[in-house]
């Protein structure tokens, strides 16, 4: 018998009464081959899409059939619809509806009917958005009293694909803001950004410190929060007060997400933004103990200034003024040495010879640093190594296992992101790397194969001739390999490379290794 959602989710529990960082929900197999992280489709829904029930659609129909068929008695049957539901459907853009339709019909709806449905599917519900229906009835009931019940909703907001849900029910308890708090310390993901944006009040000082030092550190995107951030923790005032290296960096973080400025808003829509980044050009000055990784964001907003119109010249002159001191430029020099992307990385953008020192942190320790490769290559040093070391490292033969329509979610699918990411910077190097390329093209992985062919159509962009000219060896295995590819797209790009058609490109759009 399939284990219901609460059971997994309660069985998963450490000691700590938290949930680990590899812990997700089996994902239903609706024929779509794009596997989402835990909430991530509400929070594509509520981010990205406009919201919208219809009441007209098969959907909200079944959704309705089900609570009608449960107000008769009939549980077994309600609760075998909202599963067929819940295999294709979503509960979010029907919450409103739903619970309007019940509340418009309450005089002819059992009460204890409805309520024993709801719970059942949350209790016992085998897939998400079941349980989903089940929670979103669940708030028009008083479960205020109700502690058993309460201490299940802790449990499901523990996880980030019911973390939203578990917040509209927590909003009808005594003591809400706090049950919210204690929820979005324990969730890290899509879970941590509805709690921060929608839910969580800052009502004391213990919260507004929290959310300094953590509200925009979650594992989707910090953009997300940033401007709650801004607003809840009054930064620019905090900004003028005393701060600890911990609060300073809560406040850097913020920063750093506000510049973003996608995919939602950010320091475009503060007001005072340059009074705000001013004023924390500043407090940087004021400080003795920061290192390397801290200076970033000077960088950062440096870039950001320059870009400006108005009053900002007096931000890229601190900024510039506090990047290009002695004392920063030897902190700097001397973090190379620790080996971390981010300090190469900002010493490249200030001009301060990085290469040697990377190269050998990468041949140190690859898995960690390999993001220096992409950085050594744009610099064109040692090409030819980094290649070899590519193909070594990450066994690149034994990932070449067949064409297969394989998205690429997941840690078993880490060396093929880290492959896709790396091929790119091979693109302005014609005729380097053929049997990298080569490789990619057999992979199972669906970018790592468009990685391969956007590189071969930049080399025949820069030679100006056709493939079969330009590189006959790639022609040839073209050739040779179409059959075999089960994705009539890259069958498309692949012909127009075999029969000479130049679209021309407008260069690589260069990915994250996480995309």
């Amino acid at each position: 018998m399939e284990k219901s959602i609460y059971r997994l989710i309660k069985e998963a529990l450490n000691e700590d009464g938290m949930l680990s960082a590899d812990f997700s929900l089996p994902k239903e197999d609706n024929g779509n081959k794009i596997r989402f992280a835990d909430g991530a489709m509400d929070g594509i829904m509520m981010f990205h899409s406009r919201i919208s029930s219809n009441t007209e659609s098969e959907e909200y129909k079944q959704i309705i059939s089900a609570i009608e068929l449960a107000n008769k008695g009939e549980g077994a049957n309600a609760k075998a619809i909202i599963h067929e539901f819940a295999v294709k459907g979503h509960m979010l853009p029907y919450i409103d509806d739903v619970q309007s339709y019940i509340v418009e019909h309450k005089d002819q709806l059992n009460a204890k009917n409805i309520y024993n449905f709801a719970m059942d599917l949350i209790l016992f519900g085998t897939k998400s958005e079941a349980v989903k229906v089940g929670m979103s009835i669940m708030e028009l009931f008083n479960t205020n009293n109700n502690e058993e019940f309460k201490d299940v909703i802790r449990k499901f907001a523990l996880n980030d694909e019911f973390t939203l849900y578990s917040g509209y029910l927590m909003r009808g308890w005594d003591n809400d803001n706090k049950e919210i708090f204690e929820a979005v310390k324990k969730v890290k993901g899509w879970g941590r950004v509805f709690l921060v944006n929608s839910f969580l009040e800052p009502e004391n000082e213990e919260i507004k410190h929290w959310i300094l030092l953590n509200g925009v550190d979650n594992e989707v995107l910090p953009n997300y929060s940033a401007i709650d951030c801004y607003t809840h923790t009054n930064l620019l005032e905090r900004l003028e007060e005393p701060m600890t290296i911990e609060e300073y960096r809560g406040a850097a973080s913020i920063i750093s997400a506000l510049l973003d400025d996608e995919p939602e808003p950010g320091i475009s829509a503060i007001k005072d933004a340059d009074k705000l980044l001013e004023t924390f050009m500043q407090k940087t000055m004021q400080r003795e103990e920061l290192e390397a990784g801290d200076y970033s964001l000077i960088y950062r907003i440096m870039v950001y200034a320059k870009e400006q119109s108005g009053d900002f010249s007096a931000i890229y002159n601190q900024a510039k003024d506090i990047l290009y001191s002695d004392r920063v430029l030897q902190v700097i020099k001397k973090a190379l040495s620790q080996g971390k992307a981010v300090e190469f990385e900002l010493a490249r953008d200030l001009g301060i010879d990085y290469k040697e020192q990377a190269y050998h942190s990468l041949l140190e320790d690859f898995e960690t640093n390999f993001q220096l490769a992409s950085l050594l290559m744009q610099d064109n040093y040692k090409v030819d190594n980094i290649i070899q070391l590519i193909s070594e490292k990450l066994e690149v033969d034994k990932l070449s296992t067949g064409s297969k329509d394989e998205i690429g979610v997941g840690e078993e699918f880490s060396c093929y992101r880290t492959f896709s990411y790396l091929m790119q910077f091979l693109s302005t190097y014609p005729g380097k790397g053929i049997e990298l390329i080569k490789s990619a093209l057999r992979m199972p992985v669906v970018s790592c194969r468009f990685t391969a062919l956007r590189v071969i159509e930049q080399w025949v962009e820069i030679e100006q001739k056709p493939l079969k000219i330009s590189f006959p060896e790639l022609y040839q295995y073209l050739c040779d390999i179409l059959p075999e590819e089960v994705r009539e797209d890259a069958q498309k790009k692949m012909n127009e490379l075999i029969e000479g058609i130049l679209n021309k490109p407008q260069g690589i759009t260069i990915q994250r290794k996480d995309e």
